[in-house]
Parts: structure tokens; C-alpha cells; sequence
């Protein structure tokens, strides 16, 4: 017979599989920000030395 429920262990490394997960989408998503916050500072840049 097949037990209905996981066992602890089982349970535990699926929670970590999916917390290991939504760590790496979160620096994912991370570094496109910061990316994309130095285009924005660049941009600025660019635009402050233009009105000189």
C-alpha cells in the first residue's frame, strides 16, 4: 500500500526545490533591475552633459 502522504524528508527537499527557485528568479529579476537602472543612469548622464 502506497502511502497518501510524503514523507518529512520528501516533503522538505520539495519545499527547498521550490524555495531555490524563487531564489533564483528573485536575483533574476535582480540583475535585469540593475541593469536596467544603469541604462536609466547613463541615459542621465548623457543628458546632463548635453545641457552643459
Amino acid at each position: 500500500m502506497a502511502p497518501t502522504m510524503a514523507a518529512p524528508e520528501e516533503e522538505l527537499r520539495k519545499r527547498n526545490q521550490e524555495l531555490e527557485k524563487e531564489l533564483k528568479e528573485s536575483r533574476e529579476r535582480e540583475e535585469q533591475l540593475r541593469k536596467e537602472l544603469r541604462k536609466m543612469w547613463e541615459r542621465l548622464r548623457v543628458a546632463e552633459e548635453a545641457e552643459e
